[in-house]
């Protein structure tokens, strides 16, 4: 026997690991494909072991190089959605989709993903092909078309051949065989013998209103004493709990014809209350307005922007979907909610009139629909208001107070009260106005006190390190007010009303000052090892780790414990930090980049190192720094990104650094960036948000858990945002005050009360 000592690295360059493999004499039998008694496993063949036999309660066994089970994959944790893991009554988790793909799913093709809830995404999947009549590829039958198949050909003595609803096989309950017929017993290719109806009943067969099921001669069922009618007997039954729209070819008064198509024929779907279109031709495109069509192409059936209402006229046009493109017409319209001069009131504008200027306690004013008069009808006087019970007119009375805070529109948290008039007192709710996002904490300023929540392993949470984590957001004891924050890795840093800046995170647990005699700082960013600050005259300083030329100093190299100003030629505008590089705009628009050349990411066109600001670009309004990428946004609202580019963060389309500024894919105008660590997100100036890059925790908000190397818009959300900040996973305040968050979530980053990833958007709840 032979003993062969081997050293690597491990964990890169922190510690040397030793390994002693025990090479054993004689043939080896491992990795022959055979599984062996002297071995565990072979490749494959885990002779049925599993995880939980191993002693685990889930996941997924493996068998190592040298024949013995692999359990890395193996957990006691418990089961979830959101796992990666498909278990339970999960059709996918995450990017795991088992087997499936759109073609087995009953679709033509396109892509397949899974949604938070762990079921299919078809949203990306081509058209629907089981239930267009049409036998396609993958399908036996579909609806009546039965590719000339019948019940005597598959072996039957007579009957009724149908195809199952997902087109794949058929259905044989209406298929006889009568060899056995009168024995009393229901035998195979029976519906019925005698009494024995199995388990059928009128209900099962989809009566909608039950009755006596009865067996024929001939052992077919008889359904004559079913009452209610079913789906399939060609006669619609509108009725609950029916609610059928057709029946096989029975569609009432409803064709092609006069659902928005030139003609064709109609579908019923299995279970008779949707109608399918499919075979319907002509329609929206054809340059004809025709039906329920707005218009079509340049025909718009003789109306104008005046005709609709629209009080100055304009242009109007037709929308792709046949629907007036009304954007060309001026001055309003009657309905459009925004009261215009001529008008009395417009939906709920009353021009800054309620119930009270009509001599009224409360209620609602109402608007007519010709937007002349107003209505009070819904007005009241309040008359019995301190009876401790909520009555019409009252948002609460006395000590009955059934809302909360975080119920009432721009609040996050705090103790909701009752005025004497039995109106909300608002005064003790906070609204949170800003945001940051750490690698794996999360931060917000609360009418101008600070709140953390996540991760506390550094000191995060920046409550001198009692606890390891948090899953609610706990208050920082900030020495004043705070009016701006930012966070990168396990840092945080807040600019307060006094001129200074604190600091806490990595390895310190209690805000600490680090402006010393440097008074009037306006904004401050944080790199990996190094904090940036601007002061009001455009004066920026530096501290911390220099290696790479971060600080701007002109050298290269040194850790920095005080700050150090930078040299560049004109007062800042505002600052970015990235976590080795830094970029400025100056107040002439010109942008300026130093630090770290590696990918790209100071955007000068090459690799160097450089160790003071250098001139990338002019005329830009804002500059944002990623963890190794940079982004712009020019005066014309056009976005910029350069630097490291292996998870699709630039949006330029590829996975391919760039070491100049290149415009984003899409050529939207854009009012602000998030820069994470490997992904992008952009504010529209429209409202919404694009965001793009990695999506392996669902950090580009789509609900698709793909990536993509060029935008994509955020699920559900079309507003605008007041505050935002990125890493690994997204917090943004909106401009009503609401803080959403979304992407990782393994230390109650997103303050959901979980530890679950959203691949969308949802509410980051406050303190209790």
């Amino acid at each position: 026997m032979k003993l062969i000592t081997l050293s690597f690295l491990c964990m890169y360059i922190f510690s040397a690991c030793n390994l002693v493999l025990d090479v054993k004499d004689g043939p080896k039998t491992c990795g022959n494909g055979v599984l062996d008694p002297t071995e565990e496993c072979e490749g494959d063949n885990l002779g049925g072991a599993d995880c939980v036999s191993q002693g685990f309660s889930s996941g997924v066994l493996a068998c190592s190089p040298g024949c013995e089970f692999d359990t890395s994959q193996c957990s006691n944790e418990p089961e979830y959605c959101g796992n990666g893991i498909i278990e339970g009554i999960e059709s996918c988790d995450g990017t795991n989709l088992g087997q499936a793909n759109c073609e087995n799913q009953g679709y033509s093709g396109g892509t397949l993903s899974c949604l938070s809830n762990c079921t299919f995404n078809v949203s990306n999947c081509g058209e629907m092909l089981c239930g267009n009549g049409i036998v396609d590829s993958g399908e036996t039958c579909d609806g009546t078309a039965l590719n000339g198949e019948t019940c005597e050909n598959l072996g039957y003595s007579f009957g009724t051949l149908a195809c199952s609803a997902d087109c794949r096989n058929f259905d044989l309950f209406g298929c006889i065989n009568t060899e056995n017929c009168g024995n009393g017993i229901k035998d195979d290719g029976e519906q019925c013998d005698g009494t024995d109806t199995g388990s059928v009943t009128c209900n099962s067969l989809g009566y909608y209103s039950g009755g006596e099921i009865g067996c024929n001669s001939n052992c077919t069922l008889n359904t004559e004493a079913c009452s209610g009618g079913r789906c399939g007997d060609d006669s619609i039954q509108p009725f609950s709990p029916a609610n059928e729209v057709c029946d096989n070819n029975e569609f009432g008064s409803v064709t092609c014809s006069n659902s928005g198509f030139s003609g064709g024929s109609l579908i019923c779907s299995s279970d008779c209350r949707s109608i399918n279109y499919h075979n319907c031709t002509g329609g929206c495109g054809n340059g004809v307005k025709e039906n329920t069509e707005d218009c079509d192409d340049l025909d718009t059936g003789g109306e104008t922007c005046t005709s609709l209402g629209y009080y100055n006229g304009g242009t109007i046009s037709c929308t792709s979907s046949c629907t007036y493109d009304t954007s060309g017409c001026l001055g309003g319209i009657c309905g459009d909610h925004i009261k215009q001069a001529s008008e009395v009131c417009d939906g709920e504008d009353f021009g800054g009139s309620d119930c009270s200027n009509y001599g009224f306690d409360s209620g609602s004013l109402s608007c007519s629909s010709n937007c002349f008069t107003i209505d009070t009808s819904g007005c009241e006087n309040l008359t019995t208001c301190g009876n401790n019970t909520v009555e019409s007119g009252e948002d609460c009375d006395g000590i009955t107070i059934p809302e909360t805070c975080a119920d009432q529109t721009g609040y996050w948290f705090g103790q909701l009260e009752c005025l004497p008039n039995c109106m909300f007192d608002l005064g003790g709710c906070h609204r949170i106005t800003h945001i940051a996002a750490g690698m794996r904490h999360s931060c917000a300023i609360v009418d101008g006190a600070v709140y953390c929540w996540g991760d506390n392993g550094a000191g995060q949470l920046g409550d001198g390190g009692t606890l390891p984590s948090s899953s609610i957001p706990i208050r920082v004891n900030v020495s004043a007010e705070a009016l701006s924050i930012d966070s990168r890795g396990s840092r945080t840093c807040v600019v307060l009303a006094t001129g200074d800046a604190e600091c806490w995170g990595d390895e310190t647990s209690s805000p600490t000052k680090i402006n010393g005699g440097i008074l009037d700082v306006v904004q401050v960013c944080n790199g990996m090892d190094h904090v940036c600050i601007r002061v009001a005259s455009g004066n920026l300083f530096c501290m911390g780790d220099n290696s790479n030329g971060q600080l701007g100093i002109n050298s290269f190299g040194g850790f920095y414990t005080s700050l150090q100003e930078v040299q560049h030629p004109n007062p800042a505008d505002h600052i970015a930090c990235g976590d080795y590089h830094n970029c400025m705009v100056d107040t002439s628009g010109i942008a300026y980049c130093w630090g770290m050349g590696q990918e790209g990411r100071h955007g000068l066109g090459m690799e160097y190192d450089v160790p003071v600001p250098a001139e990338i670009m002019a005329d830009i309004g804002s500059i944002y720094c990623g963890a190794a990428h940079s982004c712009a946004i020019d005066s014309a609202g056009i976005g910029w990104c350069w630097g490291r580019n292996s998870s699709g963060q630039l949006g330029t389309g590829d996975g391919n650094p760039r070491y100049a500024p290149e415009v984003i894919d899409d050529m939207a105008i854009y009012s602000g960036f998030l820069t994470g660590y490997t992904s992008t997100c952009g504010f529209l100036n429209s409202g919404g948000m694009n965001c793009w890059g990695s999506n392996a925790y669902g950090q580009l908000g789509d609900g698709s858990w793909m990536s993509s190397e060029t935008p994509v818009p955020v699920s559900g959300f079309s507003g605008t945002v007041r505050s935002a900040g990125s890493s690994y996973h997204v917090c943004i305040v909106t401009n009503n005050y609401a803080p959403w968050c979304w992407g990782r979530n393994n230390y109650w980053q997103l303050s959901t009360g979980d530890q679950n990833n959203r691949g969308t958007p949802v509410p980051a709840n406050g303190p209790p």
